[in-house]
């Protein structure tokens, strides 16, 4: 399980500061505008499939979509896939998530993580 706390967000539906989210499951979860996503945030400036959390027995990690306006970690533009640590700072639009605890289920095949990114990345271009 990840847990994410929420730190900023803006106006719009969505987390407010202090909300936790918990992301689990042996299925990567994504996070957008779409009302498909996993992680629902309706706000303009977040891709219909923005980012994506999944793991591996490595642990847990992100990676950006192609999304228009981006993803960062820790303040930088995230350019590929990227392993979480404790304390990490997220940002989406103006939307800021704090890591704060990361547990890792060995039951994640690394196949159908990738498959379900394909999916995604082909329909963000």
């Amino acid at each position: 399980m990840l847990t994410l706390a929420v730190i900023k967000s803006s106006g719009w539906t969505g987390p407010r500061p202090g909300d936790v989210l918990s992301i689990s499951g042996d299925v990567p979860q994504v996070l957008g505008r779409s009302s498909d996503a996993d992680i629902h945030i309706d706000h303009p400036k977040l891709s219909r499939a923005h980012a994506w959390f999944a793991h591996d027995i490595n642990g847990w990690f992100i990676e950006d979509l192609k999304s228009k306006n981006g993803t960062k970690l820790n303040g930088r533009e995230l350019v590929e896939r990227v392993h979480l640590e404790e304390g990490d700072l997220l940002r989406f639009a103006s939307y800021m998530f704090r890591v704060m605890s990361i547990e890792v289920s060995e039951s994640l095949a690394e196949e159908t993580a990738m498959d379900k990114r394909d999916a995604l990345l082909s329909a963000n271009s």
